[in-house]
C-alpha cells in the first residue's frame, strides 16, 4: 500500500504544484476477524 501511494504521490507532484493531502490508513489493528470458537 505504501509503495502504491508513493508512486501516486510522485505522479501528482509532476502534474501540478498545488497543495494536496494524502492519507494512508493502516487498519490492521481494527481488521481482525477472530472465529467465535477461538481461545482468548
Amino acid at each position: 500500500m505504501t509503495e502504491d501511494w508513493l508512486q501516486w504521490r510522485d505522479q501528482e507532484e509532476q502534474k501540478d504544484a498545488s497543495p494536496w493531502f494524502g492519507m494512508l490508513f493502516y487498519d490492521a489493528p481494527h481488521g481482525y476477524d477472530v472465529p467465535a470458537d477461538a481461545a482468548h
